[in-house]
């Protein structure tokens, strides 16, 4: 959709905007350069990620990302609004309309799109500060024991990652899908914890790593092997900070 000068020109914005001193100048130069072609919003969104940048510039144009039409796009936008919180209070009612275009207005579960169900719920939680469409979604999705079901819980599982350590707010949601079972019987025990266990590195509270540890004696080589590397790698970040 996009000549290659034009991405040529918008990723030689992306990496003199990276080494800018300036984290203003920085975001006004990103964001002008995708308002000028909307097939570079989903770009832009993701330079600002995981670090947001100066909120009072990537809200706006967050927000505005809700409408487009691209899914990824709309579903980076979510996640950047989950990860400002409480500051993007006035994406709360299209975020709870998104939310239920998603849900109550597709009786089937195969027609959501489960990713963007997860990631808006989180979305308001973080927002709010009210957890009730995340905990139902959670609950919903460990009383589903088909593909569908799984997927929603990888898809929450992933969301929940992307809010660091803020998400041990929902430690009691996230031990649920750690421990819930495998309904994959063509994924290893090891591909189907992977996320969930990387999550609870991510978010590194006292009660997340005393849950990491114990799949430390899993019977599972693999599984042993990964919560390893886990807790070297979250003992490094420790110490560098």
């Amino acid at each position: 959709r996009l000549s290659k000068n034009s991405y040529t020109r918008y990723h030689c914005l992306k990496a003199r905007a990276a080494v800018a001193n300036d984290a203003n100048a920085a975001a006004e130069l990103l964001i002008s350069a995708a308002n000028k072609n909307f097939d570079l919003w989903r770009t832009a969104l993701e330079s600002f990620w995981p670090s947001i940048g100066p909120i009072e510039l990537v809200l706006p144009f967050a927000s505005k990302c809700l409408d487009d039409s691209d899914v990824w796009t709309k579903r980076r936008a979510i996640s950047v609004l989950a990860k400002i919180g409480p500051a993007a209070k006035a994406s709360l009612p299209k975020l709870r309309e998104l939310l239920h275009a998603e849900t109550e207005a597709k009786a089937e579960v195969y027609d959501r799109d489960v990713g963007t169900v997860a990631n808006t719920a989180i979305a308001i939680a973080s927002i709010s500060g009210d957890p009730t469409e995340l905990r139902n979604l959670v609950e919903t999705s460990l009383s589903d024991s088909s593909w569908a079901g799984q997927r929603l819980r990888s898809e929450l599982a992933d969301g929940l990652e992307n809010l660091g350590p803020r998400a041990d707010a929902y430690f009691d949601m996230i031990a649920s899908l750690v421990q819930a079972e495998n309904a994959n019987r063509f994924a290893s025990k090891s591909s189907y914890l992977e996320d969930r266990l990387a999550l609870l590195a991510t978010v590194g509270s006292p009660r997340a790593i005393s849950l990491l540890k114990k799949y430390s004696k899993d019977r599972d080589q693999e599984i042993r092997t990964l919560v390893e590397g886990l807790l070297r790698s979250t003992q490094a970040n420790s110490a560098n900070n």
